[in-house]
């Protein structure tokens, strides 16, 4: 065992040279089932010290890296060059998807969750949808063609009323993937994006409607006669090691992987974590290939309250698909393509030169998202920021919940 000292540089040095708290569980609880160190005295801090602790838990999420209480582990944060080059290929692949949108064959892109994934997937895809409508200055689609569309785990009731039951229903999510799909017929969609949203990669609906939308993928292909181009994407924030089996995710793993030996989190995180120009062709590869899923899975550390990521978990779904389908507007729209390389408007994209686009414009998104989260904390410091926030928090508890805009709880 490592000594204080040892523990501490090797934090550091894990975290890009800033000193952040250990992980406080063993190292096989899923990082985001884990105890903040944040939250250890955090009942005796008061009001006051509840929103530090959850600044500083905040925080956490731009940590280049996160060492694990494996010595030899580290994983990928929010910010790290593997995690934007994923997002970058999200990107892409909506960005595809979108420009070859007609009217007889339409296109996709499914946003899916649980719970709070799911209300988020309803967010995000309906603000890239308006989004889209008008940047082109036309409503011309009803809803049943929208491109952006999400799906949740109980239907449109369980945004506002919870439907957990259905969160572990594989068979529903399988045949809601189905249900999305026929909202476009008679049209055949010939490309399609899914995104799956888990933060804990734990939630079967999730898993299955991915799995769902290989299988129609292929046999849409076989029924056809030419190839559907359906990418699929996971998104959630745990290694994939810690994905429980009963999930259904690692059923979804790439072959390669290996899940059965202690070796694998030395040795994958390692490679995630250096980001190599070859590994990260081979991920292309992968998602061109699309017989695979790519994991977006950056860790963001535990939650301050344990286990409820909607808190992280819940900000970080948000930030990686806006920046993914701003990322794929700004591609479709010709901006900056070949300029930011004194290039012309003319300027050939390769295949190459496209991701690295990309990957720029990921890259100056989640900074523009890190400044104004450091933005926020810095308010809450001010003098009187956090007593004044206390105390419209305190009226709208007596109140009986209301207060904040349109009668919304703060």
């Amino acid at each position: 065992a490592l000594d204080a000292p040892a523990q501490s540089d090797r934090r550091a040095r894990a975290r890009g040279g800033v000193e952040m708290p250990p992980f406080a569980d063993t190292p096989r609880v899923p990082v985001t089932e884990r105890v903040s160190p944040h939250a250890l005295d955090m009942e005796s801090r008061g009001a006051a010290g509840v929103l530090e602790a959850l600044a500083a838990c905040d925080a956490e999420m731009w940590a280049e890296a996160h060492a694990d209480d494996d010595d030899a582990a580290a994983h990928p944060g929010l910010p790290h060059p593997t995690v934007v080059a994923d997002i970058a290929r999200l990107a892409l692949a909506v960005s595809r998807c979108v420009a070859s949108d007609t009217p007889e064959t339409p296109a996709a892109v499914l946003v899916v969750g649980c719970g709070t994934s799911g209300r988020l997937a309803f967010q995000c895809a309906r603000a890239a949808e308006r989004s889209r409508k008008a940047e082109r200055g036309t409503n011309d689609r009803g809803k049943k063609r929208a491109i952006f569309r999400h799906v949740i785990a109980g239907g449109d009731a369980a945004l506002f009323q919870s439907a957990e039951s259905c969160e572990d229903d594989r068979e529903r999510g399988a045949s809601d993937f189905r249900k999305a799909v026929a909202v476009y017929e008679p049209y055949q969609i010939k490309q399609m994006v899914v995104v799956g949203v888990s933060c804990g990669l734990s939630a079967p609906y999730v898993s299955s409607f991915l799995a769902e939308a290989g299988r129609w993928r292929r046999e849409s292909s076989r029924r056809e006669g030419e190839k559907t181009r359906v990418a699929r994407f996971a998104l959630g924030f745990n290694p994939r090691r810690d994905a429980p089996p009963r999930g259904g995710f690692r059923e979804l793993f790439p072959d390669t992987d290996d899940f059965g030996t202690e070796e694998f989190g030395t040795k994958s995180a390692r490679a995630c974590v250096s980001g190599t120009t070859r590994e990260r062709d081979e991920r292309s590869r992968v998602v061109d290939e699309e017989d695979e899923v790519l994991f977006i899975n950056p860790v963001l550390g535990p939650e301050l309250v344990a286990g409820s990521s909607r808190l992280k978990g819940g900000s970080a779904t948000k930030i990686i698909l806006d920046a993914a389908f701003a990322v794929a507007a700004t591609i479709n729209e010709g901006r900056g393509t070949g300029h930011e390389r004194g290039g012309s408007s003319s300027y050939d994209a390769t295949a190459t030169t496209l991701r690295d686009e990309a990957e720029l414009y990921a890259t100056r998104a989640l900074s523009a998202f890190a400044a104004a989260t450091r933005k926020t904390h810095a308010s809450m410091s001010r003098d009187g920021a956090c007593a004044s926030a206390c105390a419209r928090a305190a009226a709208a508890v007596a109140a009986g919940g209301g207060g904040g805009p349109g009668g919304l709880p703060l």
